[in-house]
């Protein structure tokens, strides 16, 4: 293992964060908030920064090519920097004194999770808001990704490092240089942000609230600037903004790319995208006549469809934000909460920013299914699994297989996990669930839209964090560093 290699590049992602918290402090003082906020992030910021000098200067001028052990150990130990680094703002400026709370509200930031232990939210400083947004924005797409872009010295390793850091079944390269097709990502990213802020701003939110929000969109992330969360605005243009990114972010990034040049049909000859809109549709449909004939809040089928628009998109793309209605989520109805369960496991698609098993993981295993009842019939015949008419290999079929059997294994396990550390079986069943999905809000009264995680005890809200970046980085990048075989020379 070439751990110089490794914490070399890890203090280029330390210096990323600390430029996002001296951003967040400029805020900070255009917005005039308090002192002690400011103080808090200055201190945060210098730490951070000083922390990635030294990172560097002592590990600079490493030899030699990346390999796939050095790229997994470089995601997993820079996100665990990442998580570490992005908790000094919580604790210095006050906003969360105690440290196990703190490192959730990091970690569920920095995987654009968006669960919170924070209550009364806009009574927080500007800066510190901004800043909680801003490591939605990062993580998103991956700081890691932005590293790819911006180092020159990375060379053939970049692959293994860009295969390691991406969600879904295949890293796609969209350009032939790896730093070129993570910079084209970024931009595609960087654009989307700037398109869904202007978008917000021109529907009536202030500046601050449509920046952060285009972030956490985009970033299929969740946080907002108020507790209500986007049902604070009460405003369906606002909320039609969202829907509309919240999908696009949902959605591979390398279809995005190559609208440019084969036009709009592209989405719809994806199959993956095809399933997606399909099973999108059906559950809004399905939610909608379930919330108009049971007894609520909805006086009208519009109303209905309304919030079942906005709360089918929110929870598949792993977004998690709360519109129309959801604030009193939990009297929708059994079949409400179920298909919100349901659709925080499914997930969007592979290449986006969104978390979940993924539509292309769940085809896959659907088309695995049907070929082994097609082989109970004709034993001798041969079926292969194809996507977009293209033949998936069996290592990637057994790959796939692999993780939804680990993903459901691990979501079972950490169910009795965390029965200790919950006040009760709905808080642990949907706790697991809104982190290991990287959704956020759960279901239930405590961890809800209309609740906060701070009702789960300190060992409870470490193993959550655990969970999210276990979610974040699709199980196996982190889980190879505890096998013997990984650390063996």
């Amino acid at each position: 293992m070439n751990f110089r290699a490794v914490f070399n590049i890890i203090s280029h992602v330390v210096f990323s964060l600390s430029t996002g918290m001296f951003v967040a402090l400029g805020v900070s003082f255009l917005m005039d908030d308090p002192a002690e906020a400011k103080r808090g992030l200055l201190i945060a910021a210098v730490i951070t920064f000083v922390c990635a000098t030294i990172m560097w200067g002592t590990t600079r001028g490493w030899k030699g090519a990346l390999k796939r052990r050095e790229s997994y150990a470089i995601v997993t130990f820079g996100w665990l920097c990442g998580m570490v680094f992005c908790t000094l703002p919580y604790v210095l400026t006050g906003a969360i004194p105690n440290l196990a709370s703190a490192f959730f509200e990091s970690t569920s930031g920095i995987t654009a999770t968006g669960a919170t232990i924070m209550t009364d939210i806009q009574r927080h400083s500007h800066g510190l808001l901004f800043f909680r947004a801003t490591t939605q924005w990062l993580g998103g797409m991956g700081v890691l990704v932005l590293v790819i872009a911006v180092v020159p010295f990375l060379g053939g390793g970049a692959m293994a490092l860009y295969q390691a850091e991406i969600p879904g079944v295949t890293a796609e390269r969209l350009t032939p240089r790896i730093a070129g097709t993570a910079r084209v990502l970024w931009y595609m990213y960087l654009g989307l942000t700037l398109l869904c802020a202007i978008c917000l701003k021109v529907c009536g939110m202030s500046w601050f609230d449509s920046i952060c929000h285009a972030f956490c969109t985009i970033a299929t992330g969740g946080f907002s600037t108020h507790s209500e969360s986007i049902a604070y605005f009460n405003s369906l243009p606002i909320e039609l903004v969202v829907m509309v990114f919240m999908l696009l972010s949902g959605i591979n990034f390398a279809l995005h790319f190559r609208l440019l040049k084969k036009g709009p049909l592209i989405y719809f000859r994806d199959e993956e995208t095809r399933r997606f809109c399909l099973l999108l549709a059906g559950c809004i449909l399905l939610m909608t006549i379930g919330l108009w004939r049971a007894e609520n809040d909805f006086d009208s089928i519009w109303q209905a469809l309304r919030a079942a628009s906005f709360e089918c998109i929110a929870v598949i793309t792993t977004t998690g934000f709360g519109g129309y209605g959801t604030q009193s989520f939990y009297s929708w109805g059994v079949l409400a909460v179920a298909m919100v369960a349901v659709l925080s496991f499914f997930g969007a698609c592979s290449g986006s920013t969104s978390g979940g098993m993924k539509i292309a993981r769940l085809l896959v295993a659907v088309k695995v299914v049907l070929r082994e009842l097609k082989l109970m019939v004709i034993t001798k015949g041969i079926y292969r699994v194809k996507i977009n008419s293209t033949v998936v290999p069996e290592a990637t079929i057994e790959r796939t297989i692999a993780f939804l059997v680990a993903f459901i294994v691990i979501a079972a396990f950490s169910v009795l996990v965390m029965t200790f550390f919950c006040p009760d079986t709905v808080t642990a069943v949907s706790s697991v669930c809104a982190t290991i999905t990287n959704v956020g809000p759960g279901v239930g009264p405590h961890v809800g839209p209309e609740g906060t995680f701070a009702v789960i005890e300190s060992p409870g809200k470490l193993y959550l964090s655990f969970l999210m970046l276990l979610g974040r980085l699709e199980l196996f990048t982190l889980l190879v560093i505890f096998t013997p075989l990984f650390w063996r020379k």
